[in-house]
């Protein structure tokens, strides 16, 4: 098709202008608008090959209940980037329905006498996620937050 490995569509000039001589096998190239037409959303991730991926599905807040919270225990000083993830919706086409809620988070760290303060937040906000970058701090052995 259009924009595939063999396409004539591939000049040399385009080749080299976007550099494309050695391209990771991964790469796909297709037109914007057969792009619009197949797919409901663009979703881009930074991967860090120095970094540790963990995923915790849990429960957002409701009218039912305040929500899920997730504990991490930092054992030594960590970067953490913390990304809080909604659907944007429950089915896709012409009838798909926005269900997206107001998201907002906290990092609280848990101090010596069992009380919480407040490291970083994030202001609520109607998107589809919210994220955070902060360095967790080890006290003595370890130390607890709560996402």
């Amino acid at each position: 098709g259009d924009w595939s490995k063999a396409s004539p569509l591939w000049t040399y000039e385009l080749k080299q202008q976007l550099k494309l001589e050695h391209e990771d096998e991964g790469v796909f190239w297709m037109a914007w608008c057969d792009f619009y037409r197949l797919f409901a959303e663009l979703c881009v991730c930074r991967l860090a090959p120095d970094m540790l991926e963990a995923r915790e599905a849990g429960w957002l807040g409701s009218v039912f209940n305040a929500g899920q919270a997730v504990t991490l225990e930092a054992y030594a000083r960590s970067e953490v980037e913390v990304v809080l993830h909604q659907e944007p919706h429950v089915s896709r086409g012409v009838e798909a329905v926005a269900t997206l809620v107001d998201l907002g988070m906290a990092v609280l760290k848990r101090q010596f006498d069992g009380s919480y303060s407040t490291v970083a937040y994030a202001e609520r906000c109607l998107q589809q996620n919210v994220h955070l970058t902060l360095t967790l701090e080890q006290d003595g052995h370890t130390a607890s937050y709560l996402v």
